[in-house]
């Protein structure tokens, strides 16, 4: 078994791993971004700084370490049998190019042209790890990422408990919960899904450009929060709003993934 999937993960930012509440990963064509939008962005787990990512805000961003030690923590563990992709250096990155897994770019500001194909990753990889000095576009992962694109492949979590020591200037970890599991999604989730994209759908078909494509989101999120009729297909312990905007965000997903705004055929 490959060492990267003996370790656990640290993750910010929830405490419940939830497949209703699953994000796929792509690049979303509302932002001028080369990093991509969804899946679960973990660093590896150490018992002294908590997390790789943690590491990154105390020394380099400390702006932002007050914001994301307010959120929640968790730990996560892979299957063995997670197919994974490594990134850890430059010919790695020039072997996806030469084998077609990189896709060109038209950011004028880029001192690079091409970036990972997420789109034909994700059909075939369940996570990526990565290391940002393995090419120039990676470079805004900031910190050693392992990228969960498959949420099947999550064998357990646990809820963290953790603070910023100012003294020490390090995170302390209070307390590591019980192993949590996935629960499987319900007939009820697939009904919300279908009624949600049958009217995004139709939306999608009369946008003209982007923005108008960014006024999607915020309609059909008005439209179904304000449903009550929706509400029995909601599982019980998760939030109405939650859910509706996971999927929202994954029919952007469906129906956006490679927008030809932003990546060149």
């Amino acid at each position: 078994m490959d060492k990267l999937l003996e370790k656990e993960y640290a993750h910010n930012g929830n405490n419940k791993i939830s497949r209703e509440l699953w994000h796929d990963l792509y690049i979303n064509p509302h932002e001028f971004s080369i990093k991509p939008t969804g899946g679960l962005w973990t660093s590896e787990y150490n018992k002294d700084t908590f997390s790789g990512w943690f590491e990154y805000l105390i020394e380099d961003n400390p702006d932002l370490l007050e914001e994301a030690i307010e959120k929640n923590n968790i730990l996560l563990k892979l299957s063995n049998k997670t197919k994974l992709l490594k990134i850890i250096d430059r010919n790695d990155f020039k072997n996806l190019k030469d084998s077609g897994f990189t896709t060109k770019i038209n950011f004028e500001s880029a001192d690079f042209n091409e970036i990972l194909d997420y789109k034909k990753i994700k059909e075939l990889y369940d996570a990526i790890y990565v290391i940002p000095w393995a090419d120039k576009s990676l470079y805004n992962y900031s910190v050693n990422t392992m990228l969960i694109i498959n949420p099947n492949i999550i064998e357990y979590y646990k809820k963290v408990h953790a603070y910023y020591n100012n003294d020490e200037k390090r995170i302390i970890v209070n307390s590591i919960g019980d192993k949590e599991y996935l629960d499987d999604i319900n007939e009820n989730y697939y009904k919300l899904v279908k009624t949600i994209d049958s009217v995004y759908k139709e939306l999608y078909y009369k946008t003209i450009n982007t923005s108008d494509l960014r006024k999607i989101r915020d309609t059909i999120f008005n439209i179904f929060i304000y449903d009550n009729s929706i509400d029995p297909l909601i599982k019980k312990g998760l939030y109405k709003s939650e859910v509706i905007y996971s999927i929202i965000h994954n029919l952007e997903a469906k129906y956006n993934d490679n927008s030809k705004k932003l990546i060149k055929k």
